[in-house]
């Protein structure tokens, strides 16, 4: 797989994704990162959301406008140190994340294994994204109100991130 690693000293989680035989490209700050993403097919980006340099929140937002701008999808895969800051990258939009200090087994689940959410196919890649939802239908269902849909549709999305690791623990572990 080819991987794009926005942080800024790359160095050891780039021997891990070497001796994995994957292809790494890495960037050390947002804009950077953003170019390389835009010129090139990658399968994921992997951030290091505790670098200054990188701002790793702000980039995945970035990416996942940029998405919807351009129909070009990627999984990204946020690197955090602080347990409390998983749920906030998942809401922010991350696919996965992987505890610092990176595990290598940890990561390759992430970047080779992604599970329900499904691999990011390069022959996919470049297909305009579909919204997953009829909006107007959904607005019916709550009479209207767009602050309680969109709290509805946040709950959703950070319940069925949260669910889907669990599942894939499970059938990584052979217990489900």
């Amino acid at each position: 797989m080819k991987i794009l690693l926005a942080d800024s000293n790359p160095a050891s989680i780039q021997a891990l994704l070497t001796a994995r035989r994957h292809i790494v490209k890495s960037a050390d700050a947002v804009m950077p990162v953003l170019a390389l993403w835009m010129r090139e097919p990658f399968d994921a980006l992997a951030v290091n959301m505790q670098d200054r340099e990188i701002a790793g929140f702000k980039l995945i937002a970035a990416v996942r406008k940029k998405e919807t701008e351009t129909g070009k999808h990627i999984r990204v895969i946020a690197l955090c140190r602080d347990p409390n800051e998983r749920a906030r990258c998942l809401e922010t939009g991350a696919d996965a994340v992987v505890s610092c200090p990176v595990q290598e087994t940890e990561l390759a689940q992430a970047v080779e294994n992604p599970g329900v959410s499904g691999k990011t196919d390069a022959s996919k890649a470049d297909e305009p994204l579909k919204p997953p939802i009829n909006k107007a239908a959904a607005l019916g269902l709550v009479d209207g109100d767009e602050e309680l849909f969109l709290e509805v549709a946040r709950m959703l999305c950070v319940d069925a991130r949260k669910y889907r690791e669990l599942l894939q623990t499970a059938l990584n572990a052979g217990n489900a």
